[in-house]
């Protein structure tokens, strides 16, 4: 499966969880097993406050991948200094969007691109 289709299935997935006008699903409304094949690729980040983004959840795949396995570590320990203010803005982004429904930390989740 190319990675376009990836991307576009864990995009339909994701999109099923949501609630009508959200943007981010609620915590209880995210089914892992609904990722099936996708799940091994999967990352769930919860985010707590500015700068701090912690992983919840690596899939076995990522894990494999990185050696190791970096729950509870913030995402910004393991990326290049050059890409924390993108990550910030748009982690920053996510939560502004969905504390206008909640002020629980939220949950953000993404598929990594895996190319055979």
């Amino acid at each position: 499966m190319s990675t376009e289709s990836r991307f576009e299935r864990f995009n339909d997935i994701w999109s099923s969880f949501l609630r009508p006008g959200a943007i981010v699903p609620r915590k209880s409304d995210i089914r892992p097993m609904a990722f099936g094949d996708l799940l091994p690729d999967v990352s769930l980040v919860q985010c707590h406050a500015p700068g701090d983004y912690r992983f919840r959840l690596l899939g076995s795949g990522i894990n494999q991948r990185m050696g190791s396995d970096p729950v509870g570590e913030n995402v910004l320990s393991l990326m290049h200094p050059r890409t924390h203010d993108y990550i910030v803005q748009w982690f920053e982004l996510s939560m502004a969007q969905r504390t206008q429904l909640s002020a629980k930390p939220i949950f953000c989740l993404s598929v990594t691109a895996v190319t055979s």
